[in-house]
């Protein structure tokens, strides 16, 4: 952009740092859906002040939530400027990954730079080469069988969320989200994958933790003010989760085996 003598501006020219069409990244990462603006996210910003924290060499500043990954925690990208500490030093952009441990720690794991004056061009070929889409969409469970090696059981829909989305994540998760018919509400969503790791992708810190015994598997719940938000188990070799954030259930209605979702952690899992 080029501001005149008189105040006068316009754009000189643009430069695309993201595919805006589709709304997954390389790497198993998801764009941000929602507000760009930093100070908007709470759990990124709470993120990113612990993860530089007490940071010595750099100053970092974010200007803008780019997107979120889920492995065994949640990874924040976020587009920062960044200056050495040093009098009248000049400030570059880059892409700050942020890594949140299931401790509630977090940590600066990787800057990529980004050149704002480079050309940007065979933007079309250098998205064509990047690595394919983590994130598979199918019709039927049977088809997350061929893909994951494994089966997954699922509850039936019940009113408002009626329809459900089968997503394969990275070959070797499956996840079954409940959502209202028009797509605008996500209700809840339910993971398997091999292995005892927490699957739930959710790194928020809650108020409460507790953990319940049902049969020989110990199930955690994470939310406060006795609505809980997060399930987590694992049995026989797999590792489960439930997540309700956008409408946290009580604990009867999350555990007990006649509740929509609470049968899960009883039914025979293969």
């Amino acid at each position: 952009m080029f501001e005149d003598l008189e105040g006068n501006t316009e754009i000189t020219g643009m430069k695309q740092l993201l595919d805006a069409n589709d709304k997954n990244m390389e790497g198993g990462w998801s764009y941000n859906q929602g507000d760009v603006v930093f100070d908007k996210n709470e759990d990124v910003k709470r993120a990113f002040d612990k993860a530089t924290d007490g940071l010595v060499g750099s100053d970092y500043e974010p200007i803008f939530y780019i997107g979120s990954q889920v492995k065994t925690g949640n990874n924040y990208a976020i587009f920062c400027s960044v200056a050495p500490v040093v009098p009248d030093a000049e400030k570059n952009f880059c892409i700050a990954y942020i890594s949140v441990n299931f401790d509630g720690s977090a940590e600066l794991t990787d800057d990529v730079e980004v050149d704002l004056t480079a050309e940007d061009e065979n933007s079309k070929e250098t998205t064509e080469e990047q690595i394919p889409n983590p994130f598979t969409e199918v019709s039927t469970l049977a088809e997350t069988r061929a893909m994951t090696g494994f089966e997954m059981e699922i509850p039936d829909t019940e009113k408002p969320y009626t329809k459900i989305v089968i997503t394969v994540i990275d070959g070797n998760m499956i996840e079954v989200a409940y959502i209202t018919e028009d797509d605008a509400d996500r209700g809840y969503y339910i993971r398997k994958a091999e292995g005892a790791e927490n699957v739930s992708g959710d790194a928020n810190e809650y108020a409460q933790t507790e953990i319940e015994q049902v049969g020989d598997t110990d199930v955690t719940l994470k939310g406060e003010d006795s609505s809980w938000s997060v399930a987590a188990w694992s049995s026989d070799g797999y590792t489960y989760a439930i997540g309700c954030q956008n409408h946290p259930m009580t604990k009867e209605q999350i555990l007990k085996r006649e509740q929509f979702l609470g049968h899960l952690i009883f039914y025979k899992w293969r």
